[in-house]
């Protein structure tokens, strides 16, 4: 049934429906609230996505098994870039071939190029890594200069990054820092805690701990 009317347009008793004074579209719904107002999924193919003001701003495919959320997320990647996740403004903006990596956070991975396995997790988090594999980074700008290097972990707000005095290099491999400003300057090690007035105190059995390491138990050399 296709009413046209002073009312508007309703084809089919509401699956099509132009309203006149507002100029709505509704889509299987005959009171449309935007205007374009869809009651049901949307279907695209498997090389769309969905734009906001020409920027594409969702996107996932199911060739090469990534979803981008967020303004310039993933815009690089080629089609033999696979299993990535973006969300977020420019997250991932500069991936091409990579692969396996999940970035979170505005602009986080931003200059990755071809790393692959990587986690950003938190604003600027890997920003300047262009190479590199299995690094982690959770928190506020955390491994933000880091430009290269694999099997890193970096954990808390401003870990991996600088604290002002120290500055965690741009090139290290299995280092890892954790806990607030923690900074780590070589490689194949693993710092707790910031220094200064972010060093903190290591508790083994202990919730309270009174020294650098307190530790309530036994222990085996």
């Amino acid at each position: 049934t296709t009413t046209i009317a002073r009312g508007g347009v309703n084809i089919g008793s509401g699956q099509f429906v132009v309203q006149q004074n507002s100029g709505r579209v509704g889509v299987q719904t005959a009171t449309p609230s935007y205007a374009l107002d869809v009651a049901g999924f949307v279907n695209t193919d498997q090389y769309s996505g969905y734009k906001q003001a020409g920027n594409t701003i969702l996107y996932a495919s199911s060739t090469n098994v990534s979803t981008f959320v967020g303004i310039g997320a993933g815009q690089a990647v080629l089609s033999d870039g696979n299993d990535n996740t973006a969300v977020g403004y420019n997250a991932l903006f500069s991936a091409t071939s990579a692969d396996g990596n999940t970035a979170v956070g505005f602009q986080s991975l931003y200059t990755g190029t071809s790393g692959f396995s990587n986690t950003a997790v938190g604003d600027r988090s890997l920003f300047s890594l262009t190479t590199g594999f299995q690094n982690t980074a959770v928190g506020l700008h955390a491994g933000r200069d880091i430009t290269s290097g694999s099997n890193n972990t970096f954990i808390g707000s401003g870990s991996g990054y600088t604290d002002g005095t120290f500055t965690t290099p741009v090139t290290l491999t299995n280092a890892a820092a954790i806990g607030f400003s923690a900074q780590v300057t070589a490689s194949n090690s693993l710092v707790l805690g910031g220094m200064g007035e972010n060093a903190v105190n290591v508790g083994i059995g202990t919730t309270s701990p009174y020294a650098k390491l307190s530790v309530v138990g036994e222990t085996v050399a």
